[in-house]
């Protein structure tokens, strides 16, 4: 290999400076309040549920950050049962984490979850 040292010290010196450069940052999980300045991109959220509501269509809305009309973040699920193999929990009250894209719908802020792998809680 081009420009990989020979001897036993500077392959591991060399090794060790590869691996810091290459560390990935710390995740960063923002509030409800930070996704306001973020419409357009992926993120993580992590928030406290402030109230959930079934619709007639059996869509869940998770709202954050107070209670419908006054939330700072909805995240809608579609089919809530297909994200687990039973009945979805309350999270009312509970920290969960959300991924996916903020976007706006009729003036508020929402994420959309389409899968079980951006809901945790």
């Amino acid at each position: 290999m081009i420009g990989w040292p020979t001897d036993k010290p500077a392959q591991k010196n060399k090794a060790q400076n590869i691996a810091a450069e290459s560390k990935l940052e710390t995740l960063h999980y923002m509030s409800a309040e930070e996704t306001q300045s973020h419409v357009g991109d992926y993120v993580t959220v992590e928030a406290v549920v402030s109230e959930t509501h079934k619709t007639q269509r059996g869509i869940l809305l998770l709202n954050f950050g107070g209670s419908y009309p006054n939330q700072l973040l909805t995240s809608w699920i579609e089919k809530p049962d297909s994200l687990t193999n039973s009945t979805l929990p309350d999270l009312t009250g509970k920290s969960v984490r959300i991924v996916g894209k903020v976007q706006m719908y009729k003036g508020k802020l929402e994420i959309t979850i389409k899968s079980k792998d951006q809901l945790h809680w």
